[in-house]
């Protein structure tokens, strides 16, 4: 069986969906072969939407797999041969009038309606899908994101005096202002992993902390980062999965989230749970995990269990099942 997955153009800034498949392959042993192929063109403009369908049905494969973002595929390929993935709906919330109602049909309503399975990585984002689209819950299979193997857990003395602070992330929804204002008066040091806009820039200027910027990080940089921090922020406001709480876990570190699906579902019973829109909820997260010894050791030992449901050889497992039983059906 030959698995062909698709994923939107390269590009430097846009690796998220790489990372995650990277990490999933095919059991060993395995007589299939999978392939990873790039779209050629990377915006979402009627032409660029043309050219990527023609490009992906000229693709010849036993399975396609539309690893996500570029849902519209699913018009182009067969649907008894094609499996959909669908990270989250965000892209619902960032826009409207026509141009809402054109995306929600392009990359969702009509993509969902063809697809004989869809796939999505939380409960939370299962029942949006379900809820903008009507569709049958059945279709749509929830498959964790796996956690990265390149996450190690280095032993690191806990900084009370100014712990270093993990934020990733660049969109809106990663709280960034609730965040800087929380940490307010709190002597720290942020590793900010991204390329932050100058809005951003200014947020971070004015906050009076300290902090560096590292942006276009490989695997093992990412990796390193996790290690150099004390503690991991990431009260967003809304989110599809939340990998930066499982690899946070991984990397023995302690981790702050938000109290809301789907995070603290992916964190167990491994992080600090805070109302992301509460800004002294958020503080008070950060005080008791940086005063409070035994709960934050508490919380990484929950989260190095947590994480093993994560790993990368139980996700690619249920992944080959859903080619498995797309196989089943006739072309």
């Amino acid at each position: 069986m030959y698995i062909l997955r698709i994923f939107r153009k390269s590009a430097p800034q846009f690796h998220s969906f790489e990372r995650v498949f990277a990490q999933v392959g095919l059991p060993e042993g395995s007589t299939d072969t999978l392939h990873d192929w790039h779209l050629p063109e990377g915006k979402a403009d009627p032409i660029s939407i043309f050219k990527n369908c023609r490009a992906a049905a000229a693709q010849k494969a036993d399975i396609y797999h539309i690893t996500g973002l570029a849902h519209y595929l699913m018009l182009a390929l067969p649907p008894n041969k094609t499996v959909l993935t669908i990270h989250d709906s965000v892209f619902l919330y960032r826009h409207k009038g026509l141009k809402r109602w054109v995306m929600k049909k392009l990359f969702l309503d009509w993509p969902v309606k063809r697809a004989k399975v869809v796939t999505t990585i939380s409960q939370q984002s299962k029942d949006e899908i379900v809820q903008h689209t009507g569709t049958n819950p059945d279709k749509i299979r929830v498959i964790y994101n796996p956690v990265d193997k390149h996450i190690y857990h280095r032993p690191k003395t806990f900084n009370s005096e100014r712990p270093v602070f993990l934020f990733i992330g660049v969109t809106p929804n990663k709280n960034l202002a609730n965040t800087l204002e929380a940490l307010k008066g709190i002597p720290a040091h942020l590793i900010m992993v991204g390329n932050f806009k100058e809005e951003a820039l200014e947020l971070l200027e004015k906050s009076g902390l300290s902090f560096e910027i590292r942006k276009n990080l490989s695997d093992q940089e990412m990796a390193e980062a996790y290690a150099d921090a004390d503690i991991v922020l990431f009260a967003s406001v809304y989110e599809g999965f939340g990998l930066p709480i499982i690899e946070g876990q991984k990397a023995g570190r302690a981790v702050l989230t938000s109290n809301v699906e789907p995070m603290k579902t992916v964190a167990g019973k491994g992080a600090c749970l805070v109302n992301p829109h509460q800004i002294e909820s958020i503080r008070e997260g950060i005080l008791r995990l940086i005063n409070d010894s035994n709960y934050r050791e508490a919380l990484i030992s929950e989260g190095f269990t947590n994480v093993i449901q994560f790993e990368p050889k139980y996700i690619e497992q249920q992944y080959v099942e859903v080619y498995r039983y797309m196989k089943s059906f006739k072309n």
